[in-house]
């Protein structure tokens, strides 16, 4: 267990660390253009170069038409890593997917300084390529992640009437903290049952009438149900790969697809 554990902690800070590398590079690549839209020649490396050398033709070109459709293209190319960043939080397909794009990136910036013979991209290769390995590392991480059994805090995300008496309750966790920052992924009332299947940083809880009842951890999400015995209830909230759900009593009261 504790191996096990150690190889999440791991995995997590590669992944994380991968994360925070996409995101700098979004940030830096914003500031050079914005400098290049007003007259610097200043260019800050650990940045996209598809994006700035779009602007830079589209600004040398003199042309208004061209330099709008430059700027869509430098726009979308910052909006297509920045969404594979937000993303990415809870599915390593938007890392692979910002992998691919950083890979098309490289390849782009090799080929325009082979065209300009401008052997001073050399230093701007070796940042790319630092930039590579954190995201393969990354890749690699959120794979294994994927792989590995999810830890559980204070107590596991197993269905409840393996140990309750018919008609027995569950016990909370904890009262719902309604302060903290959290992302409510589906609501449903049944009788007087309010019931609430949220996400607060890597926690999922299962909410009723305001109590945390069982609760699944993982960076990286699978298919999982919070159950709770109420009354003679079984309250069931989980994801099932595509889309939020919500049950009583083996009878599906609330669905809603789950885009990330």
């Amino acid at each position: 267990m504790n191996n096990t554990k150690n190889e999440r902690t791991v995995a997590t800070q590669k992944y994380e660390r991968a994360r925070a590398n996409l995101l700098l590079v979004i940030i830096l690549t914003a500031i050079n253009l914005v400098m290049l839209a007003f007259g610097s020649e200043t260019m800050m490396l650990f940045s996209a170069t598809v994006p700035y050398i779009a602007l830079v033709v589209g600004i040398f070109s003199g042309m208004t038409e061209f330099l709008v459709i430059c700027s869509a293209v430098a726009v979308v190319g910052i909006l297509l890593y920045l969404l594979c960043y937000i993303f990415s939080k809870k599915r390593v397909g938007w890392l692979v997917c910002a992998l691919v794009l950083f890979v098309l990136d490289t390849v782009f910036l090799v080929g325009t300084y082979i065209f300009i013979e401008d052997p001073s991209g050399a230093i701007d290769l070796l940042v790319h390529i630092w930039v590579l390995y954190y995201l393969i590392s990354g890749v690699r991480a959120g794979f294994k992640l994927k792989k590995l059994p999810e830890e559980v805090i204070e107590v596991e995300a197993t269905d409840v009437t393996d140990s309750l008496e018919e008609g027995e309750n569950s016990t909370f966790l904890r009262t719902a903290d309604e302060s903290v920052k959290s992302r409510v992924l589906l609501e449903a009332t049944y009788s007087y049952y309010r019931i609430c299947y949220r996400r607060v940083k890597s926690v999922n809880e299962l909410v009723i009438n305001g109590r945390v009842y069982d609760e699944y951890v993982a960076v990286l999400e699978k298919k999982h149900t919070l159950t709770a015995m109420l009354d003679g209830h079984k309250i069931e909230a989980g994801f099932d790969g595509t889309n939020s759900i919500i049950k009583v009593d083996g009878e599906q009261i609330a669905s809603k697809l789950r885009w990330y």
